[in-house]
């Protein structure tokens, strides 16, 4: 399979990994013919990138952190208690638990690192997605920095919840965090360390954040993950005043952010723990040539191995990290 931009699609092409919504319901499947009425489809959806088949990148795989069950669950769950929240009704602090617990689970059993984070669901609920989206990358970056089950745990409820108190929209309002946080440290079944996680996720590194404006190691050390997460997937999804990012161009506005909004000991860990250059990606090398990522180096998502192609065939494959004199100047984004 082969990542590419809608304005390039060509009928007759195949879907080679469904897009789905966030409720997990199938949009498109994997197999079907590209159609203008598909193209027309995916483009009023949001739906900026695609995987189509291509007979020579067959072993290309997508890496999932968690199980698409995991996934719609965890969805299911958060579009409940959400709704809620905003009904000022009681909730069950142990469904979070729950859900957290399995996509913790998901992310032991898998061992995943360098996962592709562009997404294939149509954000047709900004929240769910993006709040399932920042519990999962927090939870895989908490388990590289070898968190205990315990503390995964602990992470990725306040992560699931740190929006809680917002609007369902691509913009939010400072005043989020202190409702978020009074509400949710009600409940027995959630600790101090995730409901101070929801508090604390708009503070920055450098003291310029809010609430309180705390900065440095004042700043819990879940916060700060989470802080981070939440801007890169913001900008991964995009809203309604600025058109989604590719992985390589959130990662680059992130690291522009070291030691000012963010602690750069982390965005390191966050380096090692996304695919920079996803899986599938069409690149153009130090050298001019142009070649296609296949698979990723665990660790060093900067130096994957790529498939080096000139005109319709395949010239050889080259690894970055033994060839080093090589590096990915720039991405293809049609």
């Amino acid at each position: 399979m082969r990542l590419v931009g809608i304005s390039v699609l060509k009928y007759g092409e195949k879907l080679a990994y469904p897009i789905y919504s966030t409720s997990g319901k199938v949009i498109l499947n994997a197999g079907a013919v590209i159609t203008e009425a598909y193209i027309d489809k995916l483009k009023k959806l949001g739906i900026f990138t695609v995987y189509i088949d291509d007979n020579k990148f067959n072993d290309i795989q997508i890496t999932d952190a968690v199980n698409f069950k995991t996934k719609t669950q965890a969805s299911q769950k958060f579009k409940q208690v959400y709704e809620l929240f905003q009904k000022n009704k009681p909730l069950d602090e142990y469904l979070i638990v729950d859900v957290v617990k399995l996509i913790v689970e998901d992310i032991k059993s898998n061992g995943t690192n360098s996962i592709n984070f562009i997404s294939s669901i149509v954000m047709d609920d900004y929240l769910t997605g993006h709040s399932v989206n920042v519990c999962i990358l927090s939870i895989l970056i908490g388990n590289n920095m070898k968190y205990c089950f315990n503390q995964l745990v602990e992470l990725g409820v306040g992560a699931f919840v740190h929006d809680i108190a917002r609007e369902n929209a691509g913009e939010e309002m400072c005043q989020h965090v202190q409702k978020g946080f009074e509400v949710m440290k009600r409940y027995r079944g959630i600790s101090l360390n995730s409901a101070k996680l929801i508090y604390e996720h708009h503070e920055n590194y450098d003291g310029s954040g809010y609430p309180r404006g705390v900065s440095g190691n004042s700043i819990s050390e879940f916060a700060k993950i989470v802080s981070i997460v939440d801007y890169y997937d913001s900008l991964i999804l995009g809203n309604s005043k600025q058109t989604p990012m590719m992985p390589h161009e959130a990662y680059e506005a992130l690291l522009a952010e070291a030691d000012k909004r963010f602690d750069s000991e982390i965005i390191q860990v966050f380096r090692n723990t996304i695919a920079i250059y996803p899986n599938g990606s069409t690149i153009k090398l130090s050298n001019s040539e142009k070649g296609v990522v296949i698979r990723q180096n665990r660790g060093l998502p900067h130096r994957p191995i790529v498939r080096i192609i000139e005109g319709e065939n395949v010239k050889e494959d080259i690894d970055l990290l033994t060839n080093l004199t090589l590096f990915i100047e720039e991405i293809d984004k049609d």
